[in-house]
C-alpha cells in the first residue's frame, strides 16, 4: 500500500471480532465514523469486504468477486489465459500467479483444473483477496474451485518456495506499464492503480519469475503496450484487447 494511502475500517457487519481482527492485522484504524482525512474506506458488511475512495463521487466498493456476476459467467469460459498457460501433454499444470490482484485470473485457471497459487504483496488487496476465497468456499458452485487454490502475501522479488518444486508456469500481469489513467480506465483499475504502490523493477520481475518457472513465463500486456522490460517474447496470443506473451525458460 502507497505510503500516502490512509485506509480506515468500518464495521457494518456488527462483528466486532473480525472488525477488530482484520484492522489489526492491517495496521488499520477502526472508526465509527469515516475521518475527512482518509484516503480509502475499507468496509466489512454481510458481503464481506470492500474497499473504495473516500470521496462524494465514489464509485461502487471494490470487492474480490467469484460467486456472482461476471466472475460466475467467466468460469468454464474458453478463455485465452487457458490456451496460453496450458501445456500440451501435461495434467494438471501448477501455476504461480505471482501478481494477483484480485484473483480473476487465477480463479478462471483453477476453475479449469490448474493447480494455482496466487502471491499478492499488497496487504489490502491480499485481504480483499482472501475473504473473496473464503466467500467463495462457502458456495456449492465455487466451493471446490477455491479450495484448490494457495494464497500468500509475498512479493516474488522475494518469495521462496515451500518446497524444491517449481511451478510449472509463472503468470505475470503487472498493474501499471501502459496503463496511464484516462477515461479509457477502469474506475476499478483507476482505484488499484490509486491503492497499490509503485511496482517492481520490471526487468528483475521477468528474470525472477524465469528463475523460479519449470517450463514457461506468461505475461498478460495491453495489446499494443511494449514486451515486459522490453523482452522479446517467443510467441504471443493476441486478443481484442489482452495479448500474452510466452517466455519457454
Amino acid at each position: 500500500m502507497g505510503e500516502t494511502a490512509q485506509v480506515v475500517l468500518i464495521d457494518h457487519a456488527q462483528d466486532s471480532l473480525r472488525a477488530l481482527d482484520v484492522a489489526a492485522r492491517l495496521s488499520i484504524p477502526l472508526c465509527e465514523h469515516v475521518p475527512d482525512s482518509a484516503r480509502f474506506v475499507m468496509q466489512l458488511d454481510d458481503d464481506g469486504l470492500s474497499i473504495q475512495p473516500n470521496q462524494p463521487d465514489a464509485p461502487a466498493p471494490l470487492r474480490a468477486e467469484f460467486v456472482a456476476g461476471k466472475a460466475a459467467w467467466r468460469r468454464g469460459q474458453g478463455e485465452l489465459i487457458v490456451k496460453a498457460v496450458n501445456i500440451r501433454g501435461r495434467a494438471p499444470v501448477s501455476v504461480l500467479d505471482a501478481t494477483a490482484g484480485l484473483g480473476r485470473d487465477g480463479f478462471v485457471l483453477a476453475s479449469h483444473g490448474f493447480a494455482v497459487t496466487l502471491l499478492e504483496r499488497d496487504p489490502i488487496v491480499h485481504a480483499l483477496l482472501a475473504d473473496g476465497i473464503d466467500r467463495a468456499q462457502a458456495h456449492d458452485a465455487t466451493r471446490e474451485i477455491a479450495a484448490s487454490i494457495s494464497l500468500y502475501q509475498a512479493d516474488l522479488l522475494t518469495w521462496e518456495p515451500d518446497s524444491d518444486e517449481k511451478p510449472d508456469v509463472i503468470y505475470l500481469d503487472p498493474m501499471f506499464p501502459q496503463r496511464r489513467k484516462s477515461a479509457k480506465i477502469k474506475k476499478e483499475m483507476a482505484l488499484l492503480q490509486d491503492l497499490l504502490r509503485e511496482p517492481s523493477d520490471e526487468r528483475m520481475l521477468l528474470e525472477r519469475a524465469r528463475q523460479l518457472a519449470n517450463t514457461k513465463v506468461v505475461v498478460k500486456r495491453p495489446l499494443k503496450a511494449e514486451p515486459l522490460a522490453g523482452t522479446k517474447p517467443s510467441s504471443q496470443l493476441r486478443g481484442r484487447s489482452t495479448r500474452f506473451d510466452v517466455y519457454p525458460v
